[in-house]
This record gives C-alpha cells, sequence and structure tokens, in this order.
C-alpha cells in the first residue's frame, strides 16, 4: 500500500461547513475569555487568534468546494475565469480512462489554494458563485491587516521581522477579528 500525498484532495467537504465555523468561533471565544491574558503578547490570545482564522480558511474553503462540486455551471465559471485551469489539457485517452478527470482537476485544485489568501478567494467567491463575501469595507481591511499578524504568530511565534515582540493580541482585539471572520462566513452564507 503506498501513502497517497494528496489524499485531501479526494476527501468530501463537510456537509454543514457553517456549523463546523460556528462551534470553532464559539469554543475559541470561550477559551478566550476564560483563558486569555489582558496582555497584548499573550501566548493563549495568539493561539486563539491563529485558530480563529484557520477556521475562516476552513470555511472559505469547505463552502467554495461543496458549492462548486454541486453546480456544473459553477464549475464552467471556474474553468473559464481560472488561469491555472484554463491552461489545462487532457489528452482523450485521459478523459476516456477517467471521465470525471476535469471535475477531479477541479475539486482537488480548489482544495490546494490557499484561503488565507483573502484577495484570491474573494475573486473566486466573486468570479464563480456571484458572492461577495465582504459584509463591509472596514471589516475587510480589518482582515487583510489581520493575515500579515497571522503569519508573523505562525511563522515567527508573534515577532514581526525585525524581532519586535507583538503586543496587538489584546483580547478585545482578538474577539474583534473573531467577530470579523464571523461576519464573513455569515455574509456568505445570506448568499447561497
Amino acid at each position: 500500500m503506498s501513502f497517497d500525498t494528496d489524499w485531501w484532495a479526494h476527501t468530501e467537504a463537510p456537509a454543514n461547513p457553517h456549523r463546523i465555523f460556528l462551534d470553532s468561533y464559539h469554543h475559541v471565544g470561550d477559551i478566550l475569555a476564560d483563558h486569555g491574558g489582558a496582555d497584548g503578547t499573550s501566548l493563549i490570545n495568539r493561539m486563539v487568534f491563529v485558530q480563529q482564522f484557520g477556521a475562516l480558511e476552513a470555511y472559505l474553503g469547505d463552502t467554495l468546494v461543496k458549492q462548486v462540486m454541486a453546480d456544473t455551471g459553477a464549475v464552467r465559471k471556474l474553468l473559464r475565469s481560472d488561469r491555472t485551469l484554463m491552461t489545462r489539457s487532457f489528452g482523450l485517452a485521459d478523459v476516456l480512462d477517467e471521465p470525471d478527470i476535469v471535475r477531479r482537476e477541479v475539486k482537488s485544485y480548489l482544495k490546494s489554494l490557499l484561503y488565507h489568501r483573502l484577495d484570491q478567494a474573494s475573486s473566486l467567491y466573486q468570479n464563480v458563485l456571484d458572492i461577495n463575501i465582504w459584509p463591509s469595507p472596514t471589516v475587510r481591511a480589518e482582515l487583510f491587516k489581520a493575515v500579515a499578524y497571522r503569519h508573523d504568530c505562525v511563522h515567527r511565534n508573534g515577532y514581526d521581522l525585525e524581532g519586535t515582540k507583538l503586543n496587538i493580541f489584546t483580547k478585545g482585539w482578538v474577539q474583534n477579528i473573531a467577530d470579523a471572520t464571523k461576519s464573513v462566513a455569515d455574509c456568505i452564507e445570506g448568499q447561497l
């Protein structure tokens, strides 16, 4: 038996990504309230922030995969609007051997994307599903700024490029970002 490094590309999207997102939102909110530190450098606060952002990324990816794979028109829009998929080609023998090759490739591609790249996620939702993921320009600006802090937490343990420990992760700031991620998920749900 060989190990398939792309096993995740063959898994199904969860039936209810929004419910999973909300469960995470409520659990990390409880953790922040009960164990978060008042100091903006608190490890718990950073962990909650990164987890909540991860929950948004999972929601964006799972919801997009679920919606696109359920709608041939959405698959067609994606194939006609995405530069990476537009250039993919298959031989006739490949199509004959695997009639679902296009759907498999689309699903694999969507699952391979990094959904913290909010500009790319926003474009995909708009171009393929006609959904504006942003409930407001303020939420958009907050989350784009938060992506950089997410990077500093994940890749530099809460320090910036210059080696300065970031102190922005107060309970209030982390809760505000969590609320912003929830408003994005709720905004999308309202348009499905």
